[in-house]
């Protein structure tokens, strides 16, 4: 219930989902990563990861909590109804900070929206139970996702990585095997001079 554990435990969950997806090994992220603001202020967004394109996505992991673990603690239906409805409106509310915050703002390779980060699915679904337009309010510049869909994402990152590290690999064995060719050829002019030498000694 301790709003540090959460942000911490967050963090973790959110880490658990990167080194799940397999991005651990590009090196493609950076958690709490400080930027400082125009204004003086300072920023630091939960994860910021980094696509193929030398694009980049930020990640939040805050998730607001208080009446999601009120709610199911209590026995009373409509109380629960009532906590549930309460918590849909904090996810939403959250998701109007982070639009406020704009960070795709400080980050000139972002896209123009954040990934919202739920990290247990129950946070999801019962804020989409409470509130069904979450939906729709989280498709513009805040987008939300539980562990499931963002491990999809990052998998589909993963993977454009490898293709990047593919295409790096051709490129350096073409320039390797150009640069072969060329010893092979000055090799080859190297033997012709001895013969021509050989045949005129």
């Amino acid at each position: 219930r301790d709003s540090g554990t959460r942000g911490d435990w967050g963090g973790r969950q959110l880490k658990r989902c990167i080194e799940f997806a397999g991005m651990v090994q590009y090196c493609s992220f950076d958690l709490e990563k400080f930027v400082r603001l125009e204004s003086g202020e300072s920023q630091r967004p939960d994860c910021v990861l980094y696509l193929p394109n030398k694009r980049t996505v930020i990640v939040d992991a805050k998730t607001p909590m208080d009446a999601f673990l009120q709610a199911i603690r209590t026995s009373d239906v409509d109380e629960r109804k009532r906590l549930l409805q309460k918590h849909a409106d904090q996810v939403r509310a959250h998701l109007d900070v982070l639009d406020t915050k704009a960070y795709w703002k400080q980050f000139p390779d972002s896209p123009d929206f954040v990934i919202c980060f739920l990290p247990k699915e129950a946070l999801f679904s019962a804020a989409l139970e409470a509130d069904p337009s979450l939906i729709d309010y989280g498709t513009g510049k805040v987008i939300l996702s539980t562990p499931t869909t963002l491990i999809a994402l990052l998998k589909a990152i993963a993977y454009g990585w490898q293709q990047v590290e593919m295409a790096r690999d051709a490129q350096s064995i073409r320039e390797t095997a150009i640069t072969l060719y060329d010893k092979v050829a000055s090799l080859y002019d190297s033997f012709s001079a001895i013969g021509e030498r050989l045949k005129s000694t």
